[in-house]
């Protein structure tokens, strides 16, 4: 489990001036919290961090030196740079399950069939699971499936774990193996009849 070293956010520096600092602001909430807290990390450390884990991630917080589990909640980023304005974390308790979408990840789409369309119909999966059992990510593998077939939520391993709270419908299509069509273009011509009267022919002699 990664860590990701923080402190407590120094309330006389607002989001702006913090970013300029090299510094990223956050929070960190959670039922078992008496209010939220406030943090700030590095951004070097943030970049790092985010380069390798993806939302619905655990964390070991070091906070002012007392570590606290987390998952990443939320990434905030700029429009234009795509800079990391703001990171919300979600505070953990063991034993205790967390609800969470995870992304998912289509793998082998080169081994499908060269004349099939990838129909695909979610892009994450909403569950419910305890701390130790938390994945930021699905894996579903398109390898093998020929055109009509698809993949729905009832399917996946997860599904069929006792782990796992799936909230997600179970008859939810996730993906869609369909067959390409051509596009047919009509000649607007067609009717036309091909000899065309000559202006004129009719007076040669």
């Amino acid at each position: 489990m990664p860590v990701l070293k923080s402190e407590k956010r120094d309330e006389k520096l607002n989001g702006k001036q913090l970013r300029k600092n090299g510094t990223i602001p956050a929070i960190l909430y959670g039922k078992n919290l008496e209010s939220p807290v406030k943090l700030q990390l590095s951004e070097s450390d943030a970049m790092l961090f985010l380069r390798t884990n993806s939302v619905g991630a655990q964390v070991q917080l070091t906070i002012n030196g007392e570590e606290q589990l987390a998952m990443l909640k939320d990434v905030s980023r700029t429009v234009l740079t795509n800079k990391i304005e703001h990171i919300d974390f979600q505070a953990l308790t063991a034993g205790e399950k967390v609800k969470v979408s995870a992304h998912i990840n289509f793998l082998n789409r080169e081994e499908t069939p060269v004349d099939s369309v990838i129909s695909e119909y979610l892009q994450e999966i909403e569950y419910e699971s305890l701390p130790q059992d938390l994945v930021d990510h699905i894996d579903v593998d398109l390898a093998g499936l020929q055109i009509g077939d698809s993949i729905q939520v009832k399917d996946l391993d997860m599904s069929k774990s006792e782990s796992y709270h799936v909230i997600t419908p179970a008859d939810s299509t996730i993906v869609v193996l369909s067959e390409a069509r051509e596009e047919v273009i009509e000649d607007e011509d067609e009717d036309v009849d091909a000899e065309v009267p000559v202006i004129g022919a009719d007076d040669e002699e």
